[in-house]
C-alpha cells in the first residue's frame, strides 16, 4: 500500500497501529523518513519512524533517568528543568529561537558528553557523536549509531550520556535528557587498533519517544565522507573545526559543546606513521576523545583549480589523542597537537556494525 506522512508506514508493514517510534537499529523494514528541515549537509533524524506493533523494532538497550556519577567532570545535578530556578525558566522563556539553518549551529547538535564508569571504580570521559548510516536495498531508511573512542568505554560497567530534548521540530532551550546505558551495550561494537567504538541507539531513542522525552540531534551522514579525490586535493594545510568537551566542560544549561578550530599538522592525504590518521595542530585535551573533525569554509575555499565561492562541510575523522611531551624526570607537557582517526577508516567499521545489526537473527 502506499505510504502517507500520517502513517509512515515502511516496505512490508502496514500503516502504524500504535505510536510511531524512531528507526531502531536492530529492527528491520522500518519506516520511510517523514518531513523535516534539513540540509544537504546533515541528516535529520527527529522524524525517522518506525511501526512498533509487529515486534520488529524490539529495544535492546537498557535505558533509564540516571543518578550522576561522582565525578569531577559531571558539574550539574540531574534533573533538568524541575532543578531550575523560576527566574531561569522565565529568562528561558524570552530567549531568540536558534537558527537552524546554519551549519555551525546544527553541528551543536550533533555531539553528546559521555560519562563512564569501570567496574574497578574508575571514571572517564569522552565526546561521542551522531552517524547516519542508510539501510542497504531501501529508500529512504537509516540507521542511528553512537560513535566515541574505544579508550573511553573501555571496561565500562555503565555509561551516562546527556542528550538535548526537542520541543517540536526544535531543541528545547535546558531540555536536558540523561541517560544511563550499560556497559554490555556500549562496548558491544570495539575497534581497538583505531580506537573506535560505536553504539547503537536505536532502542534508546525509541524508549526516550516512548516517554514523552523526544530527542532532538543531528548526525553525520555518508554525504560528509570526503572520498579518495576529495581528500587529495586538501591543502597539506586545511582548517579545521572539532566539537568536542574538553577537560569535561561544556554549557550544562544549553547542553551545548564547546567549538574549538585548528589546522591540520600532517597532511590529511598522509597516513600518519604508516596508521590511517593524521594530526592536528589545536588545544586538544582529555575529554576532547571522540570529536568530530570537520573542514567547514563558508564564503569561498582554495582548491586545485583556484578559489572556489561557496561553502564546503567535510567530515575528515575522529579525535582520539591528545599528544604529549615525555621525558625523564619532567612532567607530561600538551604539545598542543591531537591525533585524528581517519573519516574512511571511521565508515568502515560503522558498515561493519550496520551489517552485523542487520543480519537476520
Amino acid at each position: 500500500m502506499p505510504c502517507s506522512p500520517a502513517s509512515y508506514c515502511g516496505a512490508g508493514i502496514p500503516a502504524a497501529r500504535s505510536s510511531p517510534r524512531y528507526l531502531h537499529s536492530y529492527g528491520r523494514g522500518c519506516s520511510q523518513r517523514g518531513h523535516l528541515r534539513s540540509t544537504t549537509w546533515l541528516v535529520a533524524w527527529s522524524r525517522i519512524l518506525c511501526d512498533s506493533a509487529n515486534g520488529r523494532c524490539r529495544l535492546r538497550c537498557r535505558v533509564r533517568y540516571a543518578a550522576p556519577l561522582r565525578s569531577a567532570f559531571d558539574r550539574a545535578p540531574c534533573g533538568g528543568d524541575s532543578q531550575r530556578s523560576a527566574r531561569s525558566r522565565s529568562l528561558s522563556r524570552r530567549e531568540v529561537q536558534v537558527n537552524l539553518q546554519d551549519i555551525s549551529t546544527q553541528l551543536l547538535f550533533t555531539t553528546a558528553p559521555v560519562w563512564v564508569q569501570r567496574a574497578n571504580g574508575e571514571q572517564s570521559f569522552g565526546t561521542s557523536f551522531i552517524l547516519s548510516l542508510p539501510v542497504p536495498d531501501t529508500a529512504d531508511q537509516q540507521i542511528p549509531l553512537l560513535v566515541t573512542n574505544a579508550h573511553v568505554v573501555n571496561g565500562a560497567e555503565r555509561a551516562i550520556v546527556d542528550l538535548v530534548g526537542r520541543e517540536g521540530d526544535a531543541p528545547k532551550r535546558g531540555g536536558r535528557l540523561r541517560v544511563e546505558i550499560d556497559g554490555g551495550t556500549i562496548t558491544a561494537f570495539v575497534d581497538a587498533p583505531n580506537d573506535l567504538a560505536v553504539v547503537p541507539i536505536g532502542g534508546l531513542l525509541n524508549q526516550l519517544e516512548h516517554q514523552g522525552r523526544p530527542v532532538f540531534f543531528r548526525s553525520v551522514s555518508p554525504d560528509l565522507f570526503p572520498n579518495e579525490q576529495v581528500v587529495s586535493d586538501l591543502a597539506a594545510m586545511e582548517e579545521v573545526t572539532f566539537i568536542g568537551y574538553p577537560s569535561g566542560l561544556y554549557d550544562e544549561h544549553n547542553v551545548s559543546p564547546i567549538i574549538r578550530k585548528g589546522i591540520t599538522a600532517t597532511p590529511p592525504w598522509n597516513d600518519f606513521r604508516g596508521q590511517p590518521a593524521f594530526l592536528i595542530d589545536a588545544g586538544v585535551f582529555p575529554g576532547s576523545s571522540g570529536s568530530p573533525v570537520f573542514i567547514m569554509n563558508q564564503g569561498a575555499y582554495a582548491t586545485r583549480g583556484g578559489l572556489v565561492v561557496g561553502s564546503r562541510l567535510l567530515f575528515l575523522g575522529v579525535l582520539t589523542e591528545a599528544i604529549l611531551r615525555t621525558e625523564r624526570n619532567l612532567p607530561p607537557v600538551f604539545l598542543g597537537l591531537g591525533r585524528v582517526t581517519k573519516a574512511h577508516r571511521v565508515r568502515e567499521f560503522a558498515e561493519q556494525v550496520r551489517q552485523q545489526l542487520l543480519r537476520p537473527r
